[in-house]
């Protein structure tokens, strides 16, 4: 082989090795991971149709860091093994006392502001 070829072989088969080593670059996860926050609770499926409930800690590298309820303890799963994460709905008495006390607020609130005007209009 010439000396004037071994340049641009060379250029030629290193673009055609860095194509194929860009494609090998470890996996984001499922679509549902990219938009959850650290500390919800969500449910955990995995490629073998495995299933566990835990609390979404982050992402180290190529694993996913749960906090799984049962048993407690703290596990690192390879993304390209998840098949989904599902946000858990939030409980319903949680749901209930917030919107209580979301009612209790506006109550006070507008009394509170009926009573402060009535106080402010009988002292003149």
């Amino acid at each position: 082989m010439e000396v004037r070829c071994r340049k641009p072989f060379a250029a030629a088969l290193m673009l055609v090795f860095a194509s194929q080593a860009a494609f090998a670059a470890p996996g984001e996860g499922p679509r549902s991971l990219r938009k959850l926050e650290p500390g919800r609770a969500v449910h955990v499926t995995m490629k073998t149709h495995e299933g566990f409930n835990a609390i979404w800690i982050g992402r180290d590298g190529d694993r996913a860091i749960f906090e799984r309820f049962d048993p407690d303890e703290t596990i690192g799963v390879r993304l390209n093994a998840l098949l989904e994460v599902k946000p858990l709905p939030q409980s319903r008495e949680m749901s209930r006392e917030n919107a209580a006390w979301g009612t209790l607020g506006f109550f006070a609130g507008l009394f509170g502001a009926m009573i402060g005007i009535g106080l402010a209009l009988r002292g003149t």
